[in-house]
């Protein structure tokens, strides 16, 4: 096991007042986690409805698990939103075949749902996550699961596109990879090192950083475009974004996060072949992308408020705004980790836990005040792991 803290926050949606934001930024699409909006179908309905005000595409991450796919075509049709369904791949062969039934049977049941569906996404990222693991190629088995999920598609005579997320550099150079797919799906994800660097750097040319966050939007969209002729000029979707949360780098930033999204919106505004998914809605709570979210936890408020101006229409404010949290999970490796990492997590409390701690207060049924731990190297395993019980109860 590596010697790393992993913070793993499990979120259960409450009751929300009725929000609206005005913005002049508009998404050709959005990233939608349905399973974050906690998996029923009157979260999930009111979450689209507030998406729609963005966007008029989502892009969703698995099928089967509780019957996200059928709740959410269900409700885009009735909003008049289009979808982007996707298979769930973890590397288990069951997983895939649970998925891949899910999505053929609901897609095949109700057919007059067809017209919001743009094409399939079958995995995320898997052939990029196994390089950077070490872990021996897995574009095979992914092609493999790409070409059956057309054959179950053309069986119940569904013409729809089928596509996977990987990273540009896997499309340019997987001949194979990218001549088994209907439409070019790029996922490019941007966020810093895990771990803080020794000294903080500052952040003092705000300017210079907006100009960096443009340049590298615009580099990405015209490799993309350069590289029709390899991709046999197939239609590409772009899904991109880029952390609000630096660990001490002072350019990942909510303005900056939001500066990026909308630098690559307005780049491919007007491609007859290019479209762009916005990565992604919400904050999930969920450290491999815990701050990649336009709008926080909550699901309403906006990570960047000098970006998007939140009204709120119901004039009876709701007892709970924001989710509750229901449980921690912490995974610590060896004391000094545990001492390090914990020390990181305080530093940028303001920006990542400023809504964490103020609902565990509420919500913990200790009835005072709930921290996080500040156990260092010499503090006793049962303390430490008393504190860390307390956080979880």
């Amino acid at each position: 096991m590596k010697n790393t803290l992993l913070l793993r926050l499990i979120p259960v949606v409450a009751a929300f007042c009725v929000f609206s934001v005005n913005s002049q930024t508009k998404f050709s699409g959005i990233a939608f986690d349905a399973i974050n909006s906690g998996c029923s179908k009157d979260s999930i309905t009111s979450d689209l409805a507030f998406l729609k005000q963005f966007t008029d595409t989502v892009r969703i991450f698995g099928s089967a698990h509780c019957n996200q796919l059928e709740i959410v075509l269900e409700s885009a049709k009735d909003l008049g939103l289009y979808v982007y369904p996707s298979i769930h791949l973890d590397g288990s062969k069951s997983t895939f075949e649970q998925e891949l039934e899910a999505l053929v049977r609901v897609l095949a049941t109700n057919q007059t749902r067809l017209d919001i569906v743009k094409g399939i996404v079958v995995g995320d990222g898997i052939i990029t996550k196994a390089r950077e693991e070490g872990k021996s190629d897995t574009s095979h088995d992914l092609i493999e699961s790409v070409k059956k999920t057309k054959s179950k598609l053309q069986e119940k005579g569904l013409d729809i596109p089928v596509s996977s997320a990987e990273y540009l550099q896997v499309y340019i150079n997987n001949t194979q990879f990218r001549s088994a797919v209907d439409f070019i799906f790029i996922a490019e994800l941007f966020k810093p090192p895990m771990v803080l660097p020794s000294l903080p750097q500052p952040n003092n040319e705000e300017t210079s950083d907006m100009l960096k966050i443009e340049n590298k939007a615009n580099s990405l969209v015209n490799e993309i475009v350069s590289s029709a002729p390899v991709f046999n000029y197939k239609r590409v979707v772009l899904e991109s974004g880029r952390s609000s949360l630096g660990n001490g780098d002072n350019s990942y930033s909510p303005e900056n996060s939001f500066a990026y999204l909308s630098a690559l919106e307005k780049k491919v505004a007007g491609s007859n072949n290019i479209s762009f998914i916005a990565y992604q809605a919400f904050d999930t709570g969920i450290t491999s992308n815990f701050t990649f979210g336009i709008f926080k936890m909550d699901h309403r408020t906006p990570k960047c408020e000098s970006c998007l101006v939140l009204n709120i229409t119901d004039p009876t404010p709701p007892k709970n705004i924001t989710q509750q949290i229901s449980k921690i999970e912490i995974q610590v490796g060896n004391n000094n980790t545990l001492n390090t990492t914990i020390e990181n997590i305080q530093k940028v409390e303001s920006s990542v836990t400023q809504n964490l701690i103020p609902q565990l207060n509420s919500t913990s049924n200790l009835g005072k005040p709930v921290t996080l731990p500040t156990a260092t190297a010499n503090t006793p395993k049962s303390l430490r792991n008393n504190r860390i019980k307390k956080i979880m109860a």
